[in-house]
């Protein structure tokens, strides 16, 4: 399927993601100077402008793409978007980074939707990486669309029949089996203050 039928579903200021979507362009850096490759794409003054605001230091613009470490080169992949537009397109951003990076790009992709007005569309079937963190959730069936749903519907039983439950969900829905009385929580940090508070 073409970018903009993804990209018409999806508004400015929010973070929208596709869940079984058929889009297959890979989030790759050119193996070459990155200096060289982002000054093809704009001037030093906005590139630097943009790593401020991504939070990646300058001298990361004097590496080549096989020194980049894995949180620098997804950065850098966000940054050559920015330079493009007003749009930002993942597709299975999370994968190659830890629990700690995962938490830093949700922050970022968070900031970037909110004080920048940019959209944000991340395709992905990691669930657990997109609980508390999207604006929307489009759960497509062959291409089309079977379910929108919010973050806070997460919860809804009938969802779960195109994906998988996160865990986080099937522990609290076990608590509550067992007469626990613990809110719907969909971030772990709340979840472990909830439990114990118990």
């Amino acid at each position: 399927m073409e970018i903009n039928y993804y990209l018409n579903l999806a508004s400015f200021g929010e973070i929208t993601t596709f869940l079984n979507a058929n889009y297959n362009k890979e989030n790759k850096l050119p193996k070459v100077a990155l200096k060289e490759y982002l000054l093809a794409l704009s001037s030093q003054e906005k590139i630097l402008k943009v790593f401020r605001m991504l939070g990646i230091e300058e001298q990361v613009l004097e590496k080549h793409v096989n020194d980049l470490l894995s949180l620098e080169e997804k950065l850098i992949i966000l940054a050559t978007q920015l330079l493009k537009g007003k749009e930002v397109i993942l597709n299975y951003f999370e994968k190659g980074l830890n629990e700690k990076e995962r938490i830093y790009i949700k922050r970022i992709l968070r900031k970037l939707a909110l004080d920048y007005k940019v959209k944000v569309l991340v395709f992905t079937n990691d669930l657990e990486f997109l609980l508390g963190f999207v604006d929307k959730i489009i759960i497509l069936e062959n291409q089309e669309i079977a379910k929108t749903l919010t973050n806070k519907e997460f919860y809804n039983e009938s969802i779960f029949k195109y994906i998988d439950r996160p865990q986080i969900i099937s522990f609290v829905k076990k608590c509550h089996l067992l007469g626990k009385k613990l809110d719907n929580y969909i971030d772990i940090s709340e979840l472990l203050k909830g439990l114990y508070r118990l």
